[in-house]
């Protein structure tokens, strides 16, 4: 992805409002995007990993693709049921 720029460097990762952002069995949740335009939610207590999910795939929470590149952080806004 790095000779193409679109390698998973656009973003840090962001903490989400537990009070606000939560999921079954998921205490934290974590959320990076990178300049490929995939936006990765983790579990922030198990961040997954690279093919150590089920049957090989990524163990993130979901996996959301924007349809172009972003060259941005992430953030949230916690009121009115929450924003990302």
């Amino acid at each position: 992805m790095d000779a193409a720029d679109r390698d998973l460097g656009a973003s840090g990762v962001t903490l989400l409002d537990p009070s606000v952002f939560k999921g079954t069995g998921v205490a934290r949740i974590a959320l990076t995007i990178g300049k490929n335009g995939k936006a990765y939610i983790m579990n922030a207590d198990g961040l997954g990993g690279f093919k150590q999910g089920p049957g090989g795939t990524d163990g993130v929470l979901q996996t959301i693709t924007a349809s172009n590149s972003v060259f941005g952080g992430v953030g949230s806004h916690p009121l009115e049921g929450g924003f990302i």
